[in-house]
Formats: C-alpha cells, structure tokens, sequence
C-alpha cells in the first residue's frame, strides 16, 4: 500500500506518520483500523489516526500509559526525567 525506505538504525515511529498519510491518501481514505506493533506508539501517530477516524490498533510500550498525558520516562543517554 504504501512504502518508506529509511536507515535500519532508525526508530519506527519517527517514520509512522509520514507512512500513515501515503497509505491514507492511495487508500482514498479507505483504511479503519491501523494495526502495529508497540514500536509505532506515539502521540503524534495516535492523535493523526483519530483526526481521520481511524482506530489505532497499537499495544502501549511500557514507558507509556494510555490517556496519561503527564508521563515520565528516563531517557537512557542521560538520566533525567523528561515527558514520554
């Protein structure tokens, strides 16, 4: 349906949303459901599949709790507490 070639080294969900408007657009606005795995999960992603009507099919990974906009994860390169 639709395709993104980017580095293997980088994160899925950067690429999630650019990927989602090629589907949504050769799909003519036909998809209702977006399924993927916990990688995909984000704000931006979700908040753009609600706009169009689309269900998010998406597990939440473990540094993030649905409808909890005030969340806090560690980030690894440098121990401090920042909004997920």
């Amino acid at each position: 349906m639709a395709v993104i070639a980017a580095p293997a080294n980088d994160n899925e969900k950067k690429h999630a949303p650019a990927l989602f408007r090629r589907a949504w657009k050769v799909s003519e606005h036909r998809i209702k459901t977006f399924i993927a795995d916990s990688q995909y999960s984000s704000r931006k992603l979700r908040g753009q599949l609600a706009a169009c009507g689309v269900k998010a099919v998406i597990p939440y990974p473990a540094n993030q709790m649905k409808e909890e906009a005030n969340v806090l994860r560690v980030e690894s390169t440098s121990e401090r507490m920042v909004p997920a």
